[in-house]
């Protein structure tokens, strides 16, 4: 009886831990997006996230697995660039990021986060650099030697952000 209570155990936690999808690792941010607030489309490709900012305001939330170090993870590989545009009309935008570290359970860790590449932000142009990009770990993010940030303002912090589209913030000034 307790082969049979062990095997769907196991079986259990093989079908948490497969229903969230996983990225692939060639990409700038290792975890999976899923948009809660506003509109954006993200695509990958090797060594590249790219962000496109479909709204004024927009939260995503990254669902990242400690699998090999519990302790950390590496949500930015060096060498790797994430990139965020903006609306079109080159409006300035504010995009939430919480990083929620898993375990190999798709369990909560609290496992740091890490970043080691580059993040860069444009206004809706493409070229123009702007954009609010603001990072949340409840488990606290840890900046490389070589990472690097090129973004209108950044925010990084371990404090969740009660982000509610529609309403004005103050990092653009216009309060």
């Amino acid at each position: 009886r307790s082969t049979t209570a062990a095997l769907m155990t196991g079986c259990a936690v093989v079908a948490l831990f497969t229903a969230l999808p996983r990225e692939a690792a060639a990409q700038s941010f290792n975890g999976t997006p899923e948009v809660v607030a506003g509109n954006a489309g993200i695509t990958t490709g090797p060594g590249t996230t790219t962000v496109n900012v479909f709204l004024p305001e927009t939260v995503i939330n990254w669902y990242s697995f400690a699998d090999v170090d519990p302790s950390a993870i590496d949500f930015q590989p060096g060498g790797t660039t994430a990139t965020f545009n903006g609306p079109r009309g080159g409006s300035n935008y504010t995009v939430l990021n919480r990083i929620l570290p898993l375990n190999g359970n798709s369990f909560p860790t609290d496992a740091t986060v890490a970043f080691n590449g580059t993040v860069n932000s444009f206004l809706g142009d493409g070229a123009t650099p702007g954009g609010n990009i603001w990072f949340y770990s409840p488990t606290g993010i840890i900046v490389g030697p070589k990472a690097a940030f090129n973004v209108g303002s950044l925010i990084l912090t371990t404090d969740d952000i009660q982000f509610v589209p529609g309403v004005p913030d103050v990092s653009d000034g216009s309060i």
